[in-house]
């Protein structure tokens, strides 16, 4: 992909027209029309304008192709899902890095729903009580829900809202989120088993048991913490063991 192309992508991509464009350049719509048809290059010297204008890096307008940012987004989102929490240096490493990697892809969603589970995993941590992380998983949350495409991107949304409406006290927000998640009959694991041939039936149905249970389990220990736990596993053992002789 060359330079045209990746400035007509981007600039198709934010809505912005070769109009707006050229006259954030101050240079006529030939010019930005000729670039996107490989018929001239840009002075260097708008590069750095030019990035401005479609909200990417310097960089993003050399990388080989779109499919590099989406390998480049991936490998930033694993490394920060490998971090532990736990080390305060290393969480805020990670925070930076997601941070950073936003500031230069401020459209990717996926980046942002990382972003945000980062951000609810430090909001005990007295270190960053003041750094407004509640607000912006909510931003996040919000421009995810708003601006995505994907499914699976809109349900981890909305799984990270609840979570947050719940902690502001925004009740009625997070029931109006929560009513447009499917509900347990239909949920992905709930289907899944349907797919399966008849002698694994049975074992999928049981697959689907076992994590109902590991729910059940952790919603109990939230409920009854830190009394009667012990009990509570143990029955609850049982019941992963009779699913597992399936």
């Amino acid at each position: 992909m060359t330079i045209g192309e990746r400035i007509k992508y981007y600039r198709i991509e934010r809505g912005i027209t070769q109009e707006r464009l050229a006259n954030e350049l101050y240079i006529s719509n030939q010019a930005v029309s000729k670039w996107e048809r490989n018929a001239s290059l840009p002075d260097v010297s708008l590069i750095a304008k030019i990035a401005h204008v479609l909200g990417v890096s310097c960089d993003a307008l050399f990388i080989d192709s779109v499919e590099d940012v989406d390998k480049e987004l991936n490998e930033i989102i694993k490394r920060a899902e490998q971090v532990s929490v736990n080390n305060i240096d290393e969480y805020k490493c990670c925070v930076s890095l997601l941070e950073k990697a936003l500031e230069r892809y401020p459209k990717a969603c996926a980046l942002r729903l990382a972003l945000a589970e980062v951000y609810l995993k430090g909001i005990d941590f007295l270190d960053f009580k003041d750094n407004n992380y509640i607000e912006k998983i909510i931003k996040h949350g919000e421009y995810v829900l708003s601006g995505s495409e994907e499914m699976s991107e809109i349900f981890r949304a909305i799984q990270l809202l609840c979570y947050t409406y719940h902690i502001t006290g925004e009740l009625d927000r997070a029931r109006e989120l929560a009513e447009q998640m499917p509900s347990l009959e239909l949920c992905k694991e709930a289907l899944l088993y349907h797919s399966l041939p008849k002698e694994e039936y049975k074992k999928g149905i049981a697959s689907y048991i076992l994590k109902l249970l590991d729910t059940a389990e952790a919603m109990l220990n939230v409920l009854i913490y830190p009394n009667d736990t012990r009990e509570i596993k143990e029955q609850i053992d049982k019941l992963k063991e009779k699913a597992l002789s399936i």
